[in-house]
């Protein structure tokens, strides 16, 4: 049988872990048939496949009362293998079963309930326990675990510690409470991400109500601060529902504390006109007499933002908007002007030398700086001027800033650095003035991928090449193990490719899986790639740690033009995977009759057989597609071949309900 088909392979994890598991792979020493037994004429038929029959022969004995034969029918309703198969049909014979004392089939019912949408535990529980009273060991090992049939239990699945971490953090920002609670050691509740944020800090910025209760009980700290002074309150402030920032000041969480820029909460609902949390806050006492660093109240951010019912909010509590102007006449040289009385000032809070950044103003810049203005000093948000005068796109100002001892690679508040804002933005001359203030061209921040594949993901050749030319590695992974290569290969841009072969690109570099650039290339039909990487010398038959060779995946996916170019280039027709499959085997089972037709052109033989004894006329008939079995037995594939199971075509075909397929195979 096929192992390589997605569909079946479904099939046979749910017929073979929770019902035939005895028939489909018993040793062969528990294979010998009792003739008392009769149930045996049936579980014969499973052996070899013919479900058919088997459906026929258990339908009597179930009706009859027989536990076993209910069971058996069961699962073959449950894995769609008998005919007109109904998983309501297969629930109503498991239940019988099992009120006849069938262990398997109270185990069969308790995975059902497992997987119901949505999971229904109780029910599956109380079936796992009669399972393991009836003496089904798999049933009392889950008992004992606390685990229930083909459940994700993320604290038996994901050993290492960062990944963990990540998983919790994640289910922190989906509100997935299931692997929150699974997780939730006080190690995890108390941990922090690269940003100082924990994971009650994520919860709560997205709203997750439910992950903030679970967190809360698990004895999640509500003054925990994240590196800019951010509160999990302050972050609830802004989130979309309510309830989990009404879940933290329930918990007393406290509403005075102010940012590294001197904003309490009540800022942060004005700034996302959250009308429900300003009420909240008020009601639990927040202050709008607070002024940030730049002299603002929670109200002018209101106003600031067009959040007019939290303007209109703070207003009825008391608050007075303010609005700063400074004389002309008597403003120093190197102070920048603000807006008038009464307009929203989009600089609230900004430093000086910050805001002359963002109006790419180098002349006051540098008056600014003359007069001691601190480069390092922060937005709001928390960016320095460097990366303002980055995303302003003017090269004088970033050079400016730089000339006058500027950190080329420090990090902003969300973690960008300004190399790979620049070359996210494709701005090549603010990119060459970082470079030629010895920013790394392979630095990045936590969170952000290497400039170089920043440059890959924007499809910018020239920006590109300004890194390779100040050193950026040509072989720079990403976070998943993707070389630059296999990434521009993926982009399908022969300029990208050419240009990272000549800076020394490994064409046999690997990701985690063994997969090289040309097998990315030929898996996602990127011919210009697949042209490049042969040229560049790539290996054209280098498998993946599954034997898979660029050939059998383009095979496998119908990618005739792909098929052609490897061919063309030397790539073998005879190589196999580790389950044995040729590339013909691999088209055959996926029904692509084109690529079957070429690779029979190009001599594939037909009658090979992978290690379950498969060969490519048994795997077309499981696939169903006519013209791959027409074009097989036109190239001379033998009919009475048998896999290791004894199936050979014409019972494949009839075991799949392929009614034409087999009488084609039984013509002659």
């Amino acid at each position: 049988m096929a192992r390589h088909d997605a569909g079946l392979l479904t099939v046979l994890r749910v017929v073979c872990v929770l019902t035939l598991t005895a028939l489909c792979w018993q040793p062969a020493a528990a294979a010998v048939p009792s003739a008392s037994d009769p149930l045996e004429p049936a579980k014969a038929a499973i052996r070899v496949k013919d479900f058919a029959t088997a459906s026929t022969r258990l339908q009597g004995l179930a009706g009859s009362g027989n536990a076993e034969a209910q069971y058996l029918l069961g699962a073959l309703h449950l894995a769609g293998l008998a005919p007109a198969s109904d998983p309501a049909t297969a629930r109503q014979l498991f239940e019988s079963a099992a009120g006849k004392g069938e262990p398997r089939a109270a185990y069969a019912l308790a995975a059902q309930a497992t997987v119901a949408s949505p999971p229904d535990s109780k029910t599956a529980r109380s079936w796992l326990e009669r399972a393991a009273a009836g003496g089904d060991l798999r049933a009392r090992d889950l008992l004992q675990r606390g685990a229930l049939p083909m459940e994700f239990r993320p604290q038996d699945e994901i050993t290492d510690m960062a990944a963990r971490s990540t998983a919790f953090f994640r289910a922190a920002d989906r509100n997935d409470v299931a692997t929150l609670t699974a997780l939730a050691s006080a190690e995890m509740v108390a941990a922090v991400d690269p940003f100082g944020r924990s994971a009650l800090h994520h919860a709560a910025a997205n709203g997750a109500a439910d992950a903030v209760a679970v967190l809360l009980a698990r004895g999640a700290k509500t003054t925990v601060v994240d590196r800019y002074g951010v509160t999990p309150l302050m972050l609830a402030a802004t989130a979309e529902q309510s309830q989990a920032c009404a879940l933290l000041l329930q918990a007393k969480a406290a509403v005075a504390p102010i940012d590294k820029v001197g904003s309490n909460a009540l800022f942060y609902a004005a700034r996302s006109g959250r009308v429900a949390q300003a009420k909240q806050l008020l009601d639990a006492g927040a202050d709008l007499r607070v002024r940030n660093s730049g002299g603002w109240t929670a109200i002018d951010y209101a106003l600031q933002a067009d959040s007019r019912e939290v303007a209109e909010l703070y207003r009825a509590k008391g608050a007075v908007a303010t609005r700063r102007a400074t004389s002309a006449a008597t403003r120093p040289a190197g102070d920048l002007s603000r807006s008038a009385a009464g307009a929203l000032d989009l600089y609230a809070g900004w430093p000086p030398v910050a805001v002359a950044a963002s109006r790419s103003d180098p002349d006051q810049l540098r008056a600014l700086l003359a007069r001691g203005a601190d480069l390092d000093a922060l937005t709001p948000s928390g960016e320095t001027p460097l990366l303002v005068a980055v995303t302003a796109g003017s090269a004088r100002t970033v050079n400016a800033l730089l000339d006058a001892g500027a950190v080329a690679s420090r990090a902003g508040g969300n973690g960008v650095t300004p190399l790979v804002a620049a070359v996210r933005r494709g701005d090549g001359s603010v990119v060459q003035a970082l470079l030629a203030h010895k920013a790394d061209p392979n630095g990045h921040g936590p969170g952000e991928a290497p400039p170089l594949l920043a440059a890959i993901a924007a499809g910018n050749s020239a920006v590109m090449a300004q890194l390779l030319a100040a050193g950026a590695s040509a072989n720079v992974k990403d976070e998943h193990g993707n070389s630059a290569l296999m990434l521009a290969a993926r982009s399908n841009q022969e300029s990208l490719i050419e240009q990272l072969v000549g800076a020394r690109a490994d064409v046999a570099q690997a990701d985690s899986l063994g997969r090289t650039a040309l097998w990315h290339s030929a898996c996602n039909e990127r011919a210009a790639a697949v042209a490049a990487l042969l040229g560049a010398g790539a290996k054209v038959d280098a498998a993946d740690q599954d034997g898979l060779t660029p050939l059998g995946c383009a095979a496998v996916r119908g990618h005739v033009p792909i098929v052609e170019q490897l061919l063309r280039a030397g790539a073998s027709p005879k190589a196999r995977t580790k389950a044995g499959d040729t590339p013909l085997l691999l088209a055959a089972g996926a029904g692509q009759t084109a690529v079957v037709q070429r690779m029979l052109s190009a001599r594939a033989e037909p009658n090979l057989q992978n290690i379950y004894g498969d060969t490519a006329l048994i795997l077309a008939c499981q696939s169903g597609k006519v013209d791959t079995v027409k074009a097989l037995l036109a190239a001379g594939a033998s009919k009475t071949l048998r896999n290791r199971d004894g199936v050979a075509a014409v019972d494949a075909a009839k075991a799949r309900g392929f009614g034409s397929i087999a009488a084609l195979l039984e013509q002659g």
